[in-house]
């Protein structure tokens, strides 16, 4: 039974991602004949667009900034950090497009190698685990390429989805977030959304001392957009 329920719930989620996907596509066109550009405006990308994003781009320390995965939505997020020496990066050529000046063709493990240690201030990573990166090894491996070259208390920004069929793995599970603790903006630390998806934002600071006590957690809202 439970398992039925599960299977019915997986098919409920894929349904309202596919008309949520022909909604935008018609609106995108449809505006489009008249030279006009259309956000993104779920719930998540609206706490993303409207909360996270604009408290980080508002603090100067900021500097480097990548952002892994690009589509549409994301194309006007290098105008948030205008000014600052901003990166994006996505494994699929056909999304250089959407891409900013500065754009990398590979997967998010590659950042690794493209930048030098501890020369970045934050990272933007949002719906890529689970959604091509989904071997738990890679997203290991992914997250230590952030974490060399993030400098110390520079921010890593996880947005994913928490549902089984995209749960590939949780977070606490990952060898190499013991190079990171919590950190917390705007009092809290993680950012639940009320989406079918779950989708859920979890900030992350680079330690200096990987082998040193983690900070306390922020508190965790349900943000109701």
């Amino acid at each position: 039974m439970a398992s039925a329920s599960g299977a019915w719930a997986a098919g409920s989620r894929r349904a309202k991602k596919a008309l949520e996907f022909v909604y935008y596509s018609t609106l995108r066109a449809v505006r489009g004949l008249a030279g006009l550009h259309t956000a993104l405006k779920t719930p998540d990308r609206l706490v993303l667009d409207g909360v996270i994003l604009p408290a980080l781009a508002a603090d100067r320390e900021y500097r480097r900034v990548i952002f892994v995965g690009c589509d549409w939505y994301t194309q006007h997020y290098e105008g948030m950090f205008a000014g600052r020496d901003y990166w994006t990066i996505d494994m699929d050529p056909s999304r250089a497009r959407h891409g900013a000046k500065q754009h990398l063709i590979g997967p998010m493990v590659e950042i690794g190698g493209r930048f030098g240690e501890s020369s970045v201030d934050l990272i933007i990573c949002n719906g890529v685990i689970g959604w091509g990166l989904n071997d738990p090894v890679q997203v290991d491996a992914s997250v230590a390429a952030c974490a060399r070259v993030l400098r110390p208390r520079g921010v890593l920004l996880l947005g994913w989805n928490d549902i089984p069929e995209k749960r590939v793995v949780s977070l606490e599970s990952i060898p190499a977030m013991k190079a990171f603790r919590p950190f917390v903006l705007a009092g809290q630390s993680e950012f639940r959304t009320p989406t079918y998806n779950r989708h859920t934002f979890s900030l992350f600071e680079r330690v200096e001392d990987v082998a040193g006590p983690g900070a306390t957690a922020g508190e965790v809202k349900i943000i109701d957009v």
